[in-house]
């Protein structure tokens, strides 16, 4: 035990590395079969696309930040550093700053995968929620990688946040990177408020039962709960600071952080499950696929908009005291009624057919 200094801490030697490891290790194992349903649902459809990709990504970055986070919790990371050897100290420290980056990277891909599930939900629709949403990406890419490369260059050499007493040492402020980081979870909090609630203002307009529109809006607006994580957890980065006692301190943003990520791949994947939920255990009765001709203008009909309007080709005929030209002139204009209804209705079912199955039964 290094030479100690003051009196003991209140409490005194405890260790919380149990309680990360748990909470950190249920997270994986529960967010891993979220994800492999995810998957499953996916080839199912048969339409794996980038964002899941990039979760699984995200998924692969927890792990190894749990891996890590064992390590620094055997090596005494989770207790005062009263009680830590000058060794034990040493490499707590050096696993606590090595495990940031895999957390802020993980939180990033996370919201990056959930953005581009927003822009595969909006389809050809929404100009500026689309750059938006390219923005935010980019936008939180560049912080993301800022908040890296300020983790280890706040000191010179980068060891000297493990090893203080390197001749010729030096270390910023710890404020400054305390400050970006409260930064860039104010970003991310900002961002996941955003992802859940652009989906409700596509969804809102479409042609569907309004229970059908609380349940899709429910559902995509899960992230608000990613939301309030990373609020929370921007409460918590002030404990960066606390550099006197930095093992102890971390507690709470080892476990808002294991949360946050833990949330964003969970919530940003529950939109895409019901695939596998009709399959293996509510046992739809029809295939999945994209609904027919058929059903598509039994919709138009259901809307009351096809009393005269031509959907692939076919058109009902006007009454025969009708002049020629004002059947031609009504024929255009039934046929520029049937483009703007068939648009709306096409984005009706590339939303449904994306979060569910496609199956016709889900927008009447």
């Amino acid at each position: 035990m290094a030479e100690p200094m003051g009196p003991p801490p209140p409490g005194g030697n405890q260790d919380r590395g149990p309680a990360i490891l748990a909470i950190w290790w249920t997270e994986v194992g529960v967010s891993a079969i979220v994800l492999l349903l995810r998957l499953q649902s996916r080839l199912i459809l048969r339409k794996i696309g980038v964002d899941d990709w990039i979760m699984f990504f995200t998924w692969l970055l927890f792990a190894v930040c749990s891996i890590i986070t064992t390590l620094l919790c055997r090596s005494g990371g989770a207790r005062h550093l009263y009680y830590l050897s000058p060794s034990q100290l040493s490499t707590a420290v050096r696993w606590n700053w090595i495990a940031i980056p895999f957390g802020i990277a993980a939180i990033a891909t996370g919201k990056i995968s959930t953005a581009f599930l927003v822009l595969r939900i909006m389809g050809r629709n929404g100009f500026w929620r689309k750059w938006f949403l390219y923005f935010g990406s980019a936008f939180t890419a560049a912080v993301s990688t800022i908040a890296i490369t300020l983790t280890f260059a706040q000191c010179s050499p980068s060891r000297a946040l493990w090893n203080p007493t390197l001749p010729g040492a030096h270390c910023w402020d710890p404020r400054v990177n305390t400050d970006f980081s409260i930064f860039t979870a104010a970003w991310n909090a900002f961002f996941d408020l955003a992802l859940a609630l652009m989906p409700i203002t596509i969804i809102w307009n479409l042609q569907m039962k309004l229970e059908r529109k609380v349940a899709l809006c429910t559902v995509l607006g899960l992230g608000v709960f990613a939301s309030v994580s990373s609020a929370v957890k921007a409460s918590k980065l002030n404990e960066l600071n606390a550099r006197a006692d930095i093992t102890w301190e971390t507690y709470e943003l080892y476990v808002w952080t294991s949360a946050e990520i833990f949330v964003i791949i969970v919530l940003g994947s529950v939109p895409t499950l019901r695939p596998v939920f009709e399959r293996f255990i509510l046992k739809p009765k029809s295939s999945y696929a994209r609904p027919s001709k058929t059903s598509y203008q039994r919709d138009l009909e259901s809307s009351g908009l096809s009393g005269s309007t031509r959907v692939g080709g076919d058109s009902q005929t006007h009454p025969k005291s009708a002049t020629k030209d004002s059947r031609l002139d009504t024929d255009r204009g039934d046929s520029e009624l049937a483009r703007l209804t068939s648009i709306r209705m096409q984005q009706t079912f590339e939303v449904s057919s994306f979060v569910y199955d496609g199956h016709s039964e889900d927008l009447r």
